[in-house]
């Protein structure tokens, strides 16, 4: 962990968050952070600035593109969700209904993290990417559980406590949940290595 809060890694804490703030760059930011984390946890690290610019550079259009498709995704459940809440009736029947939106936010969630470390990592079509993601989220299921704690807990503190905390979101609030995450998947990673061709 003490890596992470070198002060040569201040750029990344800085920029996945700067990177961030134009909603379309998210997914890119997103990349760009996995790419120079899965290299961190791998004390494989360099330039971590020149990491992060060639990742987002270079994955920019596929994770621009899948970014968007996620955003639609959650936008549509959040449609959902909303219907529930206010025409889902009572009793058992809107439990069931509770529980399936839960349950495809999830998903969506578990896929989500693990494309943006794929494409940050792997050559393949967007279709490949999110294909491949939805598999490794199932078929390593504790890391996934894991890494949705990590994130949902991260979140919903920060949240909680974005009024007294802002500074300290904005340096922490991307990257550390992510780096936690980055010692998760690294293992699923290592065992990918050799299943197909590597952006490095």
């Amino acid at each position: 962990m003490s890596r992470f809060f070198r002060q040569d890694n201040a750029f990344l804490r800085i920029m996945a968050v700067v990177a961030c703030l134009p909603v379309v760059t998210i997914g890119a930011s997103l990349t760009a952070t996995h790419s120079v984390l899965w290299h961190m946890v791998r004390h494989e690290e360099g330039y971590v600035s020149r990491e992060f610019i060639r990742s987002f550079r270079a994955n920019l259009c596929q994770s621009t593109l899948g970014w968007l498709i996620i955003l639609a995704a959650a936008i549509v459940l959040g449609g959902d969700a909303l219907a529930v809440v206010w025409y889902g009736g009572s009793g058992l029947s809107r439990d069931v209904l509770v529980a399936i939106v839960i349950l495809a936010g999830l998903v969506l969630a578990a896929v989500s993290q693990y494309f943006f470390v794929l494409v940050s990592r792997y050559e393949n079509s967007l279709r490949g990417q999110f294909g491949n993601a939805a598999v490794i989220a199932v078929r390593n299921l504790p890391r996934t559980v894991a890494m949705l704690l990590v994130l949902g807990i991260s979140y919903v503190v920060m949240i909680r406590y974005v009024v007294y905390a802002i500074p300290l979101i904005l340096l922490l609030g991307v990257s550390l949940p992510q780096y936690i995450c980055a010692w998760l998947y690294n293992p699923v990673l290592l065992r990918l290595d050799g299943a197909g061709p590597r952006r490095d």
